[in-house]
């Protein structure tokens, strides 16, 4: 307030001197009169700058204003439109767009005004909605002063009007290229109906000023053409030059090496990975150096992660157990153990033998009994545990057969082993008594125990055994859970077709709102063309699609029936909702590509052929698939 108060006093007594020297004017000449008015008028202008830094926009125009009175100069009447157009994008203020339209309108009609006045008069324009208006002084402010923002405003404006006039972006391309940014925004403007004139202005400016927001943006466009090479080769040239490069580029780099499995390239540019804020780097160099067999600088980048970045626990629990893995491979058993012991949960540790192999698989084997033997000197019950794992997964049944006994169930339990061990006793013996009794000692999946056998079973791709498991479920039980009609039908080509109608029923008439249950026996009738069903498929389809009306199997299966009954319409409208999403499912491609082949669209029928030699394990449909695309192609 005192600031803005001295202020005052300061334009009260300039006002006064102002006019005593316009007053006394008769004892001066003309020149020095002009002279004195631009003195003032300089005074004026200094005001209306202090004002601004003080935040009274209403006093800068003021003083602006009253300057141009004694100095009717072009700069400031730019400056005083200038101040008024921004304070109405600020403000949001009409008042000030008609301002800035009524004022400069004034200046045109004196024949005095730039380019850059008409161009904020038409800006204001256009934000009052006079396109007439906004159109002319846009054309007059390129007669008055062409250059590349003024092209390049006219375009959008004229855009917004529905017309696209390239025209204007050629006539700024001609002009000298002078500033980095404006050709970034012309190359982002062509980009919307040429991308290659897009690529051209960008990497013609890349040379030019040879600056990292160009570079960007030329990446961003390879990346989109799935051009990695020439992505590498910039980075490369820019990476090896003197010329600034940012840490995300660098990371950009290390990410465009992995996607082409670079892995030596990567480990040679490890100082990166090292340096990186970004996790991945490290994670990726990782791989790489694993990739190599370089377990020693595996070890190190996997370290480090783990040391410098807050991870979520399903990753941290990843890394630890390579960090086992790696000690185990640079016989550091010790180190190992000590990792072992601590991991948790144990049941993870099956993925140590499971998941990881390398190229000498005796080798590897060795080091693991070697680390069990070691760790049996301090835990022997969970070296006991890990034999198991390792005789299981290498297929020595026999020896793996041994250490069932050796597991107490009191450390099966404190571990929640149950799963993992059932799991074992049925691929290894076929034993589902012994995987029954293992799963009731868990109270948490004790209820589902039965379930759990069937999934494990399914798994473990014992279909026969899983058959005959479920078969005695449904002769025994009044009502078996409702999961196990749906992994029964999974196994609906192995089973006579009488009782797997029968089955199924029977789950219709236990679970009559079951939709899954429902779908099934639905589309195996459709699947089958059982036609003297077909009634009692439709029913059952209609009621899963108003029970789970977004169900995209559920819609393929009616409209499967739709096609078996020769309703190919009827067909593509259920299919609606399933060609909201990215087809990525063999089956329904298949049924996608037969409707519109019987439709005689050919073209998309042919497009869910191809998908369904990209998706389908179904040899019968993968050939059914290339036989169409083969006749057409005749």
């Amino acid at each position: 307030m005192k600031k803005i108060f001295l202020l005052l006093l300061f334009v009260l007594a300039l006002n006064i001197d102002a006019q005593n020297e316009i007053d006394n004017t008769f004892s001066i000449s003309a020149r020095e009169i002009e002279a004195h008015k631009k003195m003032v008028a300089l005074k004026l202008f200094s005001l209306s700058d202090a004002s601004m830094h003080i935040g009274d926009i209403d006093s800068a125009i003021n003083f602006l204003k009253k300057a141009i009175e004694y100095d009717s100069s072009i700069y400031l009447k730019e400056k005083l439109l200038r101040i008024l157009f921004t304070n109405s994008i600020y403000d949001d203020n009409i008042r000030l767009l008609n301002e800035i339209v009524d004022i400069g309108e004034s200046y045109y009609e004196k024949n005095s005004f730039s380019g850059k006045i008409l161009f904020l008069i038409a800006l204001a324009s256009e934000q009052l909605e006079d396109f007439e208006k906004a159109d002319k002084f846009y054309r007059l402010t390129l007669q008055t002063e062409k250059t590349m923002p003024h092209f390049i405003q006219f375009y959008r404006f004229k855009k917004q009007q529905g017309i696209q006039d390239s025209t204007l972006l050629s006539k700024a391309l001609s002009l000298p290229w002078e500033e980095e940014k404006i050709l970034i925004d012309i190359a982002e403007l062509y980009g919307e109906f040429n991308p290659s004139k897009k690529l051209d202005i960008l990497e013609k400016t890349y040379q030019k000023w040879n600056s990292e927001e160009v570079l960007t943006a030329l990446l961003r466009i390879y990346d989109q053409q799935n051009d990695n090479q020439t992505a590498l080769a910039l980075l490369r040239k820019r990476l090896a030059s003197i010329s600034k490069i940012s840490e995300s580029l660098k990371s950009h780099f290390i990410s465009l090496l992995f996607k082409e499995s670079a892995f030596a390239e990567i480990v040679e540019n490890q100082e990166i990975c090292f340096a990186s804020q970004i996790r991945d780097d490290l994670i990726y160099l990782m791989i790489a150096a694993w990739e190599l067999e370089d377990f020693r600088l595996a070890l190190k980048a996997v370290e480090q992660t783990l040391h410098s970045f807050e991870l979520p626990n399903d990753v941290i629990l990843e890394l630890e157990l390579n960090i086992i893995f790696f000690n185990i491979v640079l016989d550091k058993f010790e180190q190992a153990v000590e990792k072992i012991q601590d991991y948790n949960p144990k049941s993870d540790l099956v993925r140590l033998i499971s998941k990881y192999s390398l190229k000498n698989i005796t080798v590897y084997q060795e080091k693991l009994l070697a680390t069990f033997s070691q760790l049996s000197l301090e835990n022997n019950e969970l070296a006991n545990f890990l034999l198991l794992l390792f005789h299981w997964k290498f297929g020595e049944k026999e020896t793996a057969n041994s250490f069932f006994s050796k597991i107490k169930p009191a450390f099966i339990q404190e571990h929640k082993l149950n799963t993992l061990i059932a799991s074992a006793h049925l691929d290894i013996n076929d034993d589902i008594v012994a995987a029954e009794k293992i799963l009731q000692n868990d109270p948490e999946i004790k209820e589902n125990s039965e379930i759990l056998i069937a999934q494990l079973l399914y798994e473990l791709h014992k279909d026969s055994l899983a058959i005959h498991y479920l078969q005695n479920i449904f002769q025994t039980q009044k009502q078996p859970a409702p999961v196990l009609f749906i992994l029964f039908s999974r196994y609906q080509d192995q089973i006579n077709q009488t009782e797997y109608l029968q089955i199924m029923q029977k789950g219709v008439d236990l679970f009559p709102d079951n939709a899954d249950i429902l779908n099934s026996l639905g589309y195996f009738i459709a699947d089958e063309n059982l036609q003297d069903k077909f009634p009692l498929a439709e029913e059952m389809l209609s009621k899963a699609t108003k029970l789970e009306p977004e169900s995209i199997m559920i819609w393929d299966s009616y409209a499967w029936l739709q096609f078996r009954k020769g309703n190919y319409e009827q067909a593509l409208a259920a299919m609606q909702i399933p060609l909201q999403y990215k087809i990525e499912h063999a089956e329904i491609a298949f049924h996608l590509a037969e409707i519109y082949w019987k439709l005689d669209v050919k073209e998309k029928a042919l497009n869910f052929y191809q998908l369904v030699l990209q998706f389908a394990d179904d040899e019968m449909m993968k050939e059914l698939a290339q036989k169409k695309l083969d006749k057409f192609n005749k």
